[in-house]
């Protein structure tokens, strides 16, 4: 026999082994996505499900699913470090246990303790790389907006591509991966989010077999991963990729203060005007606009006029300073929409019974973004008689799912993470002028009162016909929750939309004059919360936190 023939039957053997692996294999992979998805029913946390599958996820995957959990469930410092370090090591010891069993039969595999080690440093180094992007997925599950979570996603993306090959090379912070490495990470991570949609779907029995066939699918992806990383030749090697990107991203959050300047000066803006077009029926309600976070109100007109000088619809505008002693709106700067909610919702109170008496028609609320907060908190407190229709425009459906303590605590559920965040902001604030609220009246009154709001936006009230207007970003990064009870639009467009499209116009004003969407809304939309949910941070379990405790949700 010579050379070449020992060569292919020595190749033909380890394609057996390999072969002969592949149950262990769908084992590790699909295992503990199974055991995930069991506690998660168990414990009746099915928000978090999409998250099952990437319990045994390749690198960064794996690493950003266990940092979410340890960023949002420790309750001090000592917690926090225990449980990240504990996390490191168990996610390098499955990812060495996978890389071994996956190992292609083409190349000879370094001695386990080289593979630990290196494993280690991967494991160590992927974590620090996306520390401040959970942070900032944790800020989304706070807040519900879109842009965090948008945000965080891209920066998992641009470190996959670099990341994935981490555990199988020792030159994995240097040079460009393979093609064929750059393929799987998005290979892997289409599977991740449609096997997270599949999971979350899924009626609730059904939830740990479909973790578990989510989790296998891992399996396959792994072996090629590995081939691609061990077989494929890095391009310029010298070149440290991993440390430059990492700088690179880490620069590009500094510096969206830019974009959140941007988007104080959108919210700025008077709401558009409400153009009553051939065949459209006046409402017969008073219309009362309640302006979103870093919104502004300088006491002039309610809204902007039409360009093209079309009869348009009277809008009232709410203010966050107030009522003037003629019963007339104060003006407002952005920093009064910084006010606790509870504050804002009196405010609202007393100028719906204004507008009332002052057209003695009933008000219709149309509510943008915080608004939505405002309106909810207000429709809650008390009776509403003067209230008949409310029009939400980019609702946050699912805020208040996470829970940081203030920054005079020493302990808390989220601590760390919570001065992670204060340090981000401050630094983006820096670069942009503008309060992001990790500690603003506004901010700590969502995140203490989290009852009166996770799981109620999209709920009815008794005696008031209700519509939300979700733009399409909103949907995606939206977590599973329970099922809308008012009907729900779903439009293309990003978050603080308002109701400037003609289409969101038509169905606006049909609402008000007493037509809308059948109850439960677009069809699509739980399937588009489902898609994103493998993305966001999971829920703080209400009983868990002893400051939500002492503020039940309302009946």
């Amino acid at each position: 026999m010579d050379g070449r023939e020992r060569v292919d039957e020595a190749s033909t053997v380890g394609r057996r082994g390999l072969r002969s692996r592949v149950p262990l294999l769908l084992a590790l992979t699909a295992g503990p996505a199974a055991v995930e998805a069991a506690v998660l029913s168990w414990t009746a946390n099915r928000s978090a499900l999409g998250m099952a599958p990437q319990a045994a996820a390749a690198n960064p995957f794996g690493v950003f699913h266990d940092l979410r959990w340890v960023f949002v469930y420790h309750d001090s410092w000592l917690s926090f470090t225990v449980a990240l370090l504990a996390a490191i090591v168990v996610r390098t010891l499955l990812t060495v246990a996978i890389v071994i069993v996956a190992w292609p039969p083409e190349r000879p595999r370094p001695a386990v303790r080289r593979l630990a080690g290196t494993g280690l440093a991967v494991t160590a180094a992927t974590a620090f790389a996306l520390a401040p992007w959970t942070s900032i997925t944790v800020a989304a599950g706070a807040t519900a907006l879109s842009w965090f979570s948008i945000g965080a996603v891209l920066a998992l993306l641009v470190l996959a591509l670099l990341l994935q090959r981490g555990p199988m090379t020792g030159a994995w912070w240097r040079g460009l991966p393979p093609p064929g490495a750059v393929l799987w990470a998005a290979v892997t991570f289409g599977a991740l989010t449609v096997g997270g949609m599949v999971v979350g779907l899924g009626p609730g029995w059904a939830a740990v077999p479909l973790a578990a066939a989510a989790g296998a699918v891992n399996a396959p992806l792994w072996q090629a991963l590995v081939a691609s990383a061990v077989l494929g030749r890095s391009r310029l090697p010298r070149l440290p990729t991993v440390p430059v990107v990492v700088v690179v991203l880490l620069l590009a959050l500094a510096g969206s203060g830019l974009l959140a300047r941007s988007g104080s000066r959108a919210a700025a803006r008077p709401p558009p005007a409400l153009v009553q077009r051939d065949g459209d029926v006046a409402p017969e309600q008073a219309l009362l606009y309640v302006g979103g976070y870093d919104s502004r109100y300088d006491g002039s007109t309610g809204h902007l006029p039409d360009p093209a000088g079309r009869a348009t619809l009277p809008v009232r505008r709410f203010s966050y300073a107030g009522l003037d002693r003629q019963g007339q709106p104060l003006p407002y700067s952005p920093a009064d929409t910084h006010q606790p909610l509870t504050r804002s919702a009196e405010l609202l109170a007393a100028q719906v019974i204004e507008v009332r008496r002052r057209t003695d028609r009933p008000v219709a609320l149309l509510a943008h973004s915080e608004g939505t907060l405002v309106v909810r908190a207000y429709l809650d407190d008390g009776p509403h008689p003067d209230v008949d229709a409310v029009a939400l425009l980019s609702p946050l459906p699912q805020p208040a799912r996470v829970y940081y303590p203030p920054a005079r605590a020493r302990a808390g559920w989220g601590i760390a993470t919570g001065w992670q965040l204060r340090i981000i902001f401050g630094v983006v604030a820096t670069t942009g002028g503008s309060d992001l609220g990790s500690d603003n009246p506004f901010a700590r009154s969502l995140l203490d009162e989290a009852p009166r709001y996770r799981d109620r936006m999209l709920q009815p009230v008794a005696d008031v016909r209700m519509i939300a207007f979700l733009p399409l970003v909103d949907a995606l990064t939206n977590p599973p929750g329970p099922d809308p009870r008012i009907p729900v639009v779903v439009v293309p467009e990003r978050h603080a939309m308002d109701y400037g499209r003609a289409r969101t116009q038509r169905l606006l004003i049909a609402f008000l004059d007493g037509r809308s969407p059948d109850p439960g809304g677009d069809g699509g939309y739980r399937a588009l919360r489902a898609a994103g949910a493998a993305w966001q941070a999971p829920s703080l379990a209400f009983s868990l936190n002893p400051v939500w405790q002492t503020r039940p949700s309302p009946s």
